[in-house]
């Protein structure tokens, strides 16, 4: 995996009140969450499986959430997860690659999480988080699976 400089993608906010944008890279389009495109990844041959990863925000500094898809090559939507709540933002703080398929993500305040790509999407029973800060959808397949590095505050 490694770092997609933020100039090889087109991205647009798309009018509405929905926060979504439209994101381009080479010939291929998505419609994803956020109207800020704050990181992008593209996942390699060594990694579990070819595509991306977009981290995303609403651009609102008191109740941001921050939003991360994981695409294709032809930027299919393979999964997404949401992290925020209401008064208590998702801030991007940091990203590290920690191997094939894995970055680690620095939440503010201070939570630390890791997504990695799995070579196969995996069956989850499609429930709320128990913390109401993570926000999956009802999907029942999941492509990233989170881990929490650091203890809930």
């Amino acid at each position: 995996m490694q770092m997609l400089p933020l100039e090889d993608t087109a991205w647009a906010p798309l009018p509405g009140e929905n926060a979504e944008s439209r994101i381009s890279v080479g010939p291929y389009h998505a419609t994803v969450p956020g109207l800020a495109l704050r990181k992008a990844f593209q996942l390699e041959a060594r990694d579990p499986i070819s595509g991306y990863l977009f981290f995303t925000d609403d651009d609102c500094p008191f109740e941001e959430r921050l939003s991360i898809t994981l695409t294709d090559q032809t930027l299919t939507i393979l999964d997404r997860v949401s992290f925020g709540a209401p008064y208590r933002s998702a801030n991007l703080q940091d990203s590290v690659v920690a191997g094939p398929g894995a970055v680690d993500v620095t939440i503010h305040p201070n939570e630390r999480w890791r997504l990695t790509v799995l070579p196969r999407a995996e069956w989850r029973l499609p429930i709320p988080s128990h913390d109401g800060w993570r926000w999956r959808g009802f999907s029942a397949r999941r492509h990233l699976r989170l881990d929490r590095l650091t203890p809930a505050n």
